[in-house]
Formats: C-alpha cells, sequence, structure tokens
C-alpha cells in the first residue's frame, strides 16, 4: 500500500503534484499578459492584432497615434487603454491622444465580449461606409454583453456616439459608461440603420446599466434614447450626474427601475425635440431626482404637446402606460410646460411630483389625462411666490386641472436675534422653505444650492446665500449707526422682510 508520509522520488524535470496543483489555483489575474500597440517596438502595430493575439484577462496599452481601423473585440475580460487612460475626457486638451479612426466606427463588441473596458481613446471618423456591423457608431455593443466599461473617452463626430445594448435578464456585472466626452455625432445614418445624431442610443435593451457623469454636446436628435416599440425592456438603468446642457434631451421608453439624478440639462437646443426628459411608454417604476432643467425661454412657444417641456409623460407607441414615478426636488424652469402628462393613457394611477422648484414655466405642471382617477399629487412644490399657483397674481406658475397643487411650499425669513449692538455686532439671517401653506413642515427634500438674495437697509449682509437641506442663511452685522435694519431674502417673484434692531452699544 502506498504511503501517503512518504515522499516519492520522481524523475528529474517532472512537476511535483504540489507545484503542480499549485499551477491550477493561481488566480487568472496573476497570468494576466499585457500587449502593447504602437507604430513601432511594441507587440503588435494594429489595435485587431493585439486583441487576435490576446487571451481574456489581458490588457492591452496603446500608445498614442492614430489607428484608422474598425476594431472588433469577441472575446472576455479585456481591458484597453489608450494614451489618456484614467483621465477624465471632460475638457480635456486634444493632443498626445489614441485617436481610432475606422469608417465603419470604433469598437464594436461581440456577444461573448463581457467585461471589457475601453479607457482613454478619441473615436472619431465614424461614416458607416465600412463593411463591418457597427454602421458608424463610435462604440457598439452587442445584446447578450455584460459589465462593459466605457470611460474617459472622446467620442465625436461618428453617426451616433454609442450604441449601447446587452444583457436585459439581470446581468451580473454592471455596465458604466462615465466621464466621456460624447459631442457632435451627427453624420447621416446608412439606410435601413437607426437614426443619426445620438449621443447613446439603446434600442435593443440592457440591465444593470449606469450612464453618469459624461458630457454631452450638439447632437441633432436626442442625447440619451432608450427603447423601441418591439425591444425588449430594460431593467436597473441609472442615468446620474451628466451635463446635457445646449442638447435635445433624453428620450426614453421600456425601462424598468431608472434613476435620472443629479443631470443638468441647461437651455436646450433649438433643434431636436426640446424637452429635457420624455418618457414615451412602459417606464415602470422610475425616480427622477435632483437635475436642474432650465429651457430656452420662449415668448410664443408652438402649442404642441411634445415639446419644449421639462419632463413630459407621453405613449406615441401605444405601449404600456407608465406608472410609480416620482420626480422629487428638480429645479424646472423656463419651459412651455414643467411637467406635463401629454395624453390620456400614458400614465397609470397617480403622478407623484413634489419638492420641486417649478418657475418661469408658461405652466408649471399639466394634466392632458381627463379621468379624474389619474390625478397628478403635486403638492409640497415651490412655485414661484408665497400666493402659489391659484392666486392669480402671475406670479407664481399656474396648473391645469386634474393637477392637486394644495398645499404648497413658502418661503420664511427670520432673524437669530431681534436687535443687535452697534459697532460689529452680528446675527444669523435664515431663509427657509421648510413650511409649506398649510402650516405643515414636510420637506424631506429640496433642491440644494438654490440662490436666495440677503438685502439691509442698514448695517452689512451676505448678498448671496444658497440652500442647503432647503435653508439658505446669512449674517447681518452691524456699523455705527444705530437704527432699524430692514433685511430682506428674495427668491423667484417673493420677497420677506424682517426687522432687526441696531441698538447703541453701552
Amino acid at each position: 500500500m502506498f504511503n501517503f508520509l512518504q515522499p516519492r522520488t520522481r524523475p528529474s524535470g517532472m512537476l511535483t503534484f504540489a507545484a503542480l496543483i499549485a499551477a491550477l489555483i493561481v488566480p487568472a489575474s496573476a497570468q494576466a499578459e499585457r500587449l502593447t500597440v504602437c507604430g513601432s517596438g511594441c507587440n503588435q502595430r494594429t489595435i485587431s492584432a493585439a486583441v487576435a493575439a490576446a487571451s481574456p484577462g489581458d490588457s492591452i496599452e496603446v500608445r498614442a497615434g492614430n489607428f484608422p481601423e474598425s476594431v472588433t473585440i469577441d472575446k472576455p475580460r479585456l481591458e484597453l487603454r489608450g494614451a489618456k487612460g484614467g483621465t477624465d475626457a471632460r475638457g480635456r486638451r486634444n493632443v498626445g491622444e489614441t485617436v481610432v479612426s475606422g469608417a465603419d466606427g470604433g469598437f464594436l463588441l461581440g456577444p461573448d465580449a463581457d467585461d471589457v473596458t475601453i479607457d482613454g481613446f478619441r473615436i472619431s471618423g465614424g461614416t458607416g461606409s465600412g463593411t463591418g456591423t457597427a454602421k458608424g457608431t463610435g462604440i457598439v455593443t452587442n445584446p447578450g454583453v455584460a459589465g462593459t466599461r466605457i470611460l474617459n473617452n472622446v467620442i465625436t463626430s461618428n453617426v451616433r456616439g454609442i450604441r449601447l445594448n446587452g444583457d436585459t435578464s439581470g446581468a451580473p456585472t454592471q455596465t458604466l459608461v462615465s466621464r466621456n466626452q460624447i459631442a457632435r455625432n451627427n453624420r447621416s445614418a446608412p439606410a435601413g440603420q437607426p437614426p443619426s445624431g445620438v449621443g447613446i442610443l439603446s434600442d435593443l435593451g440592457i440591465s444593470n446599466a449606469e450612464i453618469s457623469e459624461n458630457r454631452f454636446t450638439e447632437h441633432r436628435r436626442n442625447t440619451i434614447v432608450f427603447g423601441n416599440r418591439d425591444a425588449p425592456v430594460s431593467q436597473g438603468v441609472d442615468i446620474l450626474a451628466n451635463d446635457l446642457s445646449g442638447e435635445s434631451g433624453m428620450d426614453l421608453r421600456r425601462i424598468r427601475s431608472l434613476s435620472i439624478v443629479g443631470n443638468e440639462s441647461l437651455a436646450p437646443a433649438k433643434t431636436g425635440n426640446r424637452n429635457a426628459i420624455a418618457l414615451d411608454g412602459n417606464i415602470d417604476g422610475a425616480t427622477i431626482r435632483d437635475n436642474k432643467l432650465a429651457g430656452r425661454a420662449q415668448k410664443n412657444p408652438p402649442e404642441r404637446e411634445l415639446r419644449n417641456n421639462g419632463i413630459v409623460i407621453s405613449n406615441t407607441g401605444a405601449d404600456t402606460a407608465s406608472a410609480q414615478i416620482q420626480i422629487i426636488g428638480n429645479t424646472i424652469t423656463d419651459h412651455r410646460r414643467g411637467v406635463s402628462i401629454a395624453s390620456a393613457g400614458a400614465y397609470r394611477g397617480q403622478l407623484k411630483v413634489e419638492f420641486n422648484r417649478i418657475v418661469r414655466n408658461q405652466r408649471g405642471v399639466h394634466n392632458s389625462d381627463p379621468d379624474a382617477s389619474e390625478l397628478i399629487d403635486a403638492d409640497n412644490n415651490w412655485w414661484g411666490c408665497n400666493q402659489g399657483p391659484g392666486s392669480n397674481l402671475g406670479r407664481c406658475d399656474g396648473t391645469s386641472e386634474n393637477v392637486n397643487f394644495d398645499p404648497w411650499l413658502v418661503l420664511r425669513l427670520r432673524a437669530g436675534e431681534s436687535s443687535i449692538d452697534t459697532g460689529g455686532d452680528s446675527t444669523q439671517m435664515t431663509a427657509s422653505l421648510l413650511t409649506n401653506s398649510a402650516g405643515d413642515t414636510p420637506v424631506t427634500f429640496f433642491p440644494d444650492n438654490t440662490r436666495i438674495d440677503f438685502e439691509t437697509t442698514r448695517g452689512k449682509v451676505g448678498g448671496r446665500g444658497r440652500t442647503a437641506d432647503a435653508v439658505a442663511r446669512s449674517q447681518l452685522s452691524s456699523t455705527s449707526k444705530a437704527g432699524a435694519a430692514r433685511v430682506s431674502a428674495t427668491l423667484d417673484n417673493e420677497t420677506k422682510r424682517v426687522k432687526v434692531d441696531i441698538e447703541k452699544g453701552s
């Protein structure tokens, strides 16, 4: 019988049992190789050749230069890093970059290319004139793919920026598109292909995806488009902290569990749909919070339901009605309609619109659904003045029928002390939107960094305050002159005043 405690002698050159086991259990990451790509002196001269030579888990470092190729990636866990890998693409200088300029497009991720990273490239010049399947798109991720990371890239002057599709069944790893500059992807689309002029297009569905901290500029059609009538429903989509200023906005449909948080859309483009956020059917479970949506003010905007809105809920494709949407703590200004349900059948249940700043819109909230059971619950918003939407004074934004706006938030101002001494004594002035017109304090969220202007007739006061947790503060300081200081705080069309006596000190 073999004695397991007795070492065996082995012929010279044979691997020991322990060494064999160790070799088998070495983590894949420890075996990963780094391939380099450049004009001369590297492992490969083209990115495509490096991808072909790579194994799953390898990294490919592409040096600065121009690579006129369209790259197909057909294996998982590759990391492709351009010369600007790890450097935020938003506003960076166009020098020393790795430029991918294939006529068919930049990168195409096939169905086996899970967990691929594309970091630090400039991708431009996609016209769709090549023979491949990217059709002029900067980056394409195919249905079924999961875990893609698109980071720190400048994606510009293609037919469209990114065509972002993937696993729709609940991808185990997140797809992340972050810190990219996506600009002017407006080249004409080849016949029979999805539309051009789009920053990010997801027309075949995806799950577990985050689009965050990107800058979009000058797209003719839309910034971000999700869904079409026949596409699978996307799940778990987060659109966070993007800059869409000057753009035509988002056009979203067929998504379960959607978050749109912390984005800025200021003065949307003169072309395109001119809505900041359009939810066009089959959006089930969405939170729209802490966004700044400022329109392009027009004296006589066109009377069209689906144009010039801050947030519009529609159903132009006769899809399932949207439901369970919350619009909370946004700043929505200078649109034809701040928030709108555009038609009967667009929304199921009561839409919740709460703790928003809704000002300078021709109509603050509009409901085109005549069904009283489909009421918009729009209480506890700030409408631009303390009198509320029903005051008929023209100082607050108004609403249509089937909108409950009562109670609403009101501006208040108080002084820490009713009197202070001359000679540099001070007291804190506090302006707040914590209270509503019914005298309750319901606020759980209000847009931070909302400007409130402070002034005084005597002494000195900090001119501008910014809200944090619905409160803005300033300091009133006395000078050598005694008398009554009338301190004011102004937000939009409302000014509140309090008196603080400045008395001669002993």
